[in-house]
């Protein structure tokens, strides 16, 4: 036995706990304080030794099929090897023992040390409230992270540890200070059948090393396992850990936007709010602190030079203005005489409040919200306003509400006052951080540009055909930006123009559809230099013909195109083809030429870097010739429907086809297919006439629905009616048949799902040709619902899992749902409810188009808003009565019949609108009124869950609307022997609910009504209550679809006189 193994004291060995408790014994025998070359030797040994149990006794030595004695003594000299070679890379400072110095130690006669031993060899050592003043004190805060001072603190420990051991109080403040944790490695004694400790693990917090922390480390490991920390240590070990971040901070050197949030964040943890006595060991270590932790700032903020901006950060964090008495005093009181010293002058301060000013802003958001064509004279009047000036030149105002996510820098912000702020800041440099917010404001300003732009452009008068349209036009210059570069880029950024676009100039389907009238085209011809082009103004692209014949790939030279004027240069620009090295001429003409369009003067450069890049694709072969379009090119053929565009590409001569769908975020491959070079060109015509028309689509489901319900266009709902499954004889339910039985149910349950997705798809594509109006589908996770309405088509699914209140509509348009404000998104009247417009489809191929995806994601588990292939589904989360709202939604837009999606009797109501006065009767004739405000809406709900019980006869509930209340509308509820009325107020209009279809008339209450208006079970009523109150600004679909209008008020009259 030689080498490390001679040095660990053991024989060769893969066993890395038997290693480790070698090198545990050994280290004790060796202290590196008496013997630092040995001790240096013992630790290289021991990482040998588990490098070569790490590699199975091979990698080290090289030789794999040695015997193990010449396997050990080639390992021997790697590891002298590694001894003697200087040129090893060197261990980490903090695990290197320090080298004897022969001058004296700097804190050898210093407080410090001196303190140190008082409390070390006195008679209170244990007390562990002392050793906490000791570690929080000046003295010990200087010296305590310094090599030389930890080095002494080692020697001190070491001279008396056989007569004064380290005390476990002593040991876990030191643990506590150097985010140290200490303790054993328990491993379970088979033979006694007990856990034993079998060695002990010190382990650091990976940021907090130092170049004196082997010294602590050997100092911890001289005594017993410390003694476990209480609350207020886990407190003070975490306040340590943020003054040990501030002085890393501080000694970076620099104070950016990062290290100031990161400043900001640690005073917030020393707040009053947040300063506990006593600290709970199980509390959040994120919202407690000791009150000796705010020793540790106190020393950071005394020892630092700090810039004036932190040292008022300090002061307006704490609220150390009112530290003047009390508790705050006792805290905060050294604090507060530190920052005065710092910056003098400052309690005398007015201090900075900007509750009113915002309270003003959003109130300024409002009116140009309404009156958006008085945006400018809001903006410059709340501009000038003397406290707006006053707060721009606030440091803190810049901090806390132009440099975070606030309202001053969300949507609704006037163009007008983000610019006049912008050039404030740009005059004002020396105002702290104004570069920062200087760059924000440009931003902001660039995104309410961009929102004015889309504003006009949407509202903008549509030209006659007859008349001059140009690219000045900008509505037109969007379009064909939009529809004819869908692959351009700036070669040597990576920039793609369709996501400069989608930011500054998206795409707008209104003037698209415009654009391509009527009959879904227009045509545009221009005369070139060629003869005559044709173009065909399409909703996602644009279509080319030259000399009538169809072009699908760029076929005209640059100088060609160069030498046209006008537009005609730019109309044609997407079937040039340049040298790859013209780019820079080319980006320089467009420059030139997009002066005289409606493109930003700011962004032409970037535009016609994009454009040039799509024209200069033409590499040289290697004899130098440029290789023509044909050699380059692919051939591609587009075909659209609605609003989804998809494209065919191939190269001449080849017969692999690519089939991709074209978005604005870029194309996505549906289908790869080879044919031959002679067929590609009708293979490509029908790949694209599958997709626009899908058929083909496949439906694979991870089980069998329990339902399939399905609504033609007139009649009621149906349910498919599924085979009958055989059932397994009796007599085979035995153990001995238990894996025939478990095959045989697998068979079914395969046989189930394989005819419910045949039967899914035949409905689809039913639904697909417009012969059924809705088509659901029942798992036990959730119901799959396709939907036909007048406004449109729409798929939708509603999560039925516990605590999963969750509803999806797949878009029709994901580049709007990615790019819209909530604020801005325009609402469709939908069933009894409404859907966005992103998700309302023009007709069902655009559904039919994500079967696939839409099943897959199901197969899965559930839908993903952003799955493989892009944004797929439009997520709706209710944060508050989570599950009523997916009920609501469930009958409103999802078309569910009552007895499907309602709510338990004995839920409570949920109101969209409070109502203001309620009227009750009892059976026994006592009348009661009540004024209903706000803290006592909650008998309204009483009232209901009362008469829904039988408590009383009669119950009205009323509404007032405008300001003042201009109108009241009325909910009526009466009773007569276990029958039920159900009746709504609205505007001198009276309607009664409808409970069903049932001729004649019936006496209720001595008055004769309707046999169909009585209900005779209240979870009608319930239903139709539920449906009302969730959206009481809008009741006119729910009136329209339960409701029957009366001529007059007086039936209503007697009823409710009648007792």
């Amino acid at each position: 036995m030689n080498g490390f193994w001679e040095t660990l004291g053991i024989s060769p060995t893969k066993d890395e706990a038997v290693i480790r408790k070698a090198y545990a014994e050994q280290a004790r025998a060796c202290h590196p304080e008496d013997d630092q070359e040995g001790f240096l030797r013992l630790r290289q040994a021991y990482q040998a030794a588990l490098a070569w149990a790490e590699s199975g006794g091979d990698q080290l030595s090289g030789q794999g099929n040695r015997s193990q004695d010449n396997r050990g003594d080639s390992l021997h000299q790697d590891y002298e090897d590694e001894i003697q070679d200087e040129d090893e890379p060197e261990e980490p400072a903090y695990w290197r023992i320090p080298e004897v110095n022969e001058l004296p130690n700097p804190y050898e006669n210093g407080e410090a040390i001196g303190k140190f031993l008082e409390l070390y060899q006195g008679g209170q050592r244990k007390d562990a409230r002392l050793w906490m003043d000791y570690f929080t004190s000046d003295a010990f805060l200087d010296a305590g992270w310094d090599a030389d001072f930890t080095s002494l603190l080692l020697e001190k420990v070491t001279e008396t540890e056989q007569t004064l051991p380290p005390s476990k109080e002593f040991l876990m403040w030191l643990c506590m200070v150097y985010q140290i944790s200490a303790d054993k490695n328990m491993k379970l004694n088979y033979e006694e059948g007990r856990l034993e400790a079998r060695e002990r693990q010190l382990r650091t917090v990976p940021g907090m090393e130092f170049e004196g922390l082997l010294s602590i480390l050997c100092i911890t490991a001289k005594g017993p396992i410390p003694k476990r920390p209480g609350g207020d240590e886990l407190a003070m070990k975490e306040s340590f850990r943020d003054y040990r971040h501030l002085n890393n901070l501080a000694d970076s050197g620099t104070w950016n936007v990062q290290s100031k949030e990161e400043y900001l964040a640690v005073l917030n943890r020393y707040i009053p709010f947040y300063i506990k006595d006593r600290c709970d060991p199980k509390a959040n270590p994120e919202h407690q602190r000791h009150p000796a932790g705010l020793r540790l700032i106190l020393h950071f903020l005394r020892r630092n030079d700090l810039p004036e901006e932190l040292y008022r950060d300090v002061w307006r964090k704490l609220d150390l203005k009112s530290a003047v008495m009390g508790r705050g005093k006792i805290l905060y009181g050294p604090l507060r005489e530190l920052v005065m010293e710092r910056v003098p002058g400052i309690a005398g301060e007015k201090p900075e409040n900007f509750l009113q000013l915002n309270r003003d802003h959003d109130a300024y958001r409002a009116r140009i919200k309404a009156h958006p064509e008085r945006e400018d004279a809001e903006s410059a009047a709340f501009f000038a306003r003397e406290d707006m000036q006053a707060a721009l030149k606030s440091p803190r105002f810049a901090a806390e509400q132009l440099l975070t996510y606030t309202n001053w820098r969300r949507e609704g912000m006037g163009e007008g006052l983000v610019r006049r702020m912008l050039a404030y800041y740009r005059e004002h440099p020396e105002i702290p951080r104004a570069g920062e917010v200087a760059a924000g404001l440009a931003k902001d300003l660039r995104a309410r540009t961009t929102e004015r732009w889309n504003r006009e452009d949407a509202q903008a008068e549509v030209y006659p055909w007859y008349a001059r349209l140009t690219l000045k036009f900008r509505p037109l210059f969007r379009y064909w930006l939009n529809t004819a570069f869908y692959t351009a880029q700036d070669p040597q950024t990576g920039d793609t123009l369709l996501e400069y676009l989608e930011e500054n100039l998206p795409y707008q389907p209104e003037w698209s559809r415009r654009f391509a009238e009527p009959d879904g085209k227009a045509v545009r011809k221009l005369a070139v230099c060629m003869g005559e082009v044709e173009l065909d103004f399409c909703r996602r692209h644009i279509e080319y013909y030259v000399k009538d014949l169809p072009v699908y790939r760029p076929c005209l030279d640059w100088e060609r195109t160069e030498g046209e004027t006008g537009d005609r240069f730019f109309w044609i620009l997407p079937l040039t083809a340049a040298p790859l090295e013209y780019f820079d001429r080319v980006t320089q003409e467009i420059v030139c030429r997009l002066e005289d369009t409606a493109a930003p003067e700011e962004d032409r450069e970037q535009i016609a870097r994009c454009l040039a890049g799509s024209v200069c694709c033409l590499p040289r072969d290697e004899s130098g010739t440029v290789r023509p379009p044909e050699k380059v090119l692919p051939l591609t053929l587009w075909a659209e429907s609605g609003q989804q565009l998809f494209g065919c590409a191939w190269y001449e001569g080849e017969g692999t086809l690519t089939l991709f769908e074209q978005t604005a975020a870029g194309s996505r491959v549906q289908k790869q297919q080879s044919v031959s070079p002679w067929d590609a060109f009708p293979a490509a015509r029908r790949l694209l006439e599958e997709a626009v028309s899908p058929e083909g689509f496949r439906v694979k489901m991870r089980e069998a629905p329990w339902h399939l319900y399905f609504t033609e266009l007139s009649g009621p709902e149906q349910e498919w009616e599924f085979a009958e499954q055989p059932e397994l004889p009796e007599e085979k339910h035995t153990l001995e048949n238990a894996v025939e039985v478990m095959q045989f149910r697998a068979g079914q349950e395969r046989q189930q799902r394989e005819e419910a997705e045949d039967a899914v798809k035949s409905l689809l594509l039913r639904y697909g040709r417009g012969e059924l109006k809705r088509l659901e589908i029942d798992w036990f996770a959730g119901q799959l619902v396709f939907l036909k309405e007048p406004s449109g088509y729409a798929c939708l699914y509603f999560e039925d899992r516990v605590g999963f209140d969750i509803w999806y509509a797949v878009l029709s348009q994901p580049e709007v749902y990615r790019t819209v404000e909530d604020s801005d998104t325009i609402q469709v009247p939908f069933g009894m409810g409404t859907l966005p417009s992103y998700a309302v489809h023009e007709g069902p191929e655009s559904i039919l188009r994500e079967t696939e995806r839409i099943f897959g994601q199901l197969l899965e588990g559930r839908p993903q808003s952003q799955g493989a292939g892009g944004w797929l589904w439009d997520c709706h989360v209710n944060r508050q009565n989570g599950r009523h709202k997916l009920l609501m939604a469930r009958q409103k837009v999802g078309g569910f019949p009552p007895n499907r999606s309602r709510q338990r009797m004995a839920a409570r109501y949920i109101f969209s609108r409070y109502p203001v006065q309620m009227e009750t009767l009892t059976p026994k004739g006592e009348r009661t009124l009540t004024e209903i405000r706000s803290g006592s809406y909650g008998k309204a709900s009483e009232g209901l869950l009362q008469f829904m019980g039988g408590k009383l006869a009669r119950l009205r509930l009323t509404w007032a609307y405008g300001k003042p209340e201009e109108s009241r509308r009325h909910l009526v509820f009466l009773q007569d022997g276990g029958r039920f009325l159900l009746c709504w107020l609205e505007d001198e209009r009276v309607y009664f609910s409808r409970s069903s279809e049932k001729p004649g008339t019936e006496l209720f209450c001595g008055q004769e009504v309707p046999a169909a208006w009585i209900h005779r079970d209240l979870r009608g009523v319930r239903d139709c209550v539920d449906l009302l109150l969730d959206d009481l600004d809008c009741t006119e679909p729910v009136i329209e679809r339960y409701f029957c209008p009366l001529e007059s008020y007086g039936t209503l009259r007697a009823l409710w006189a009648e007792n």
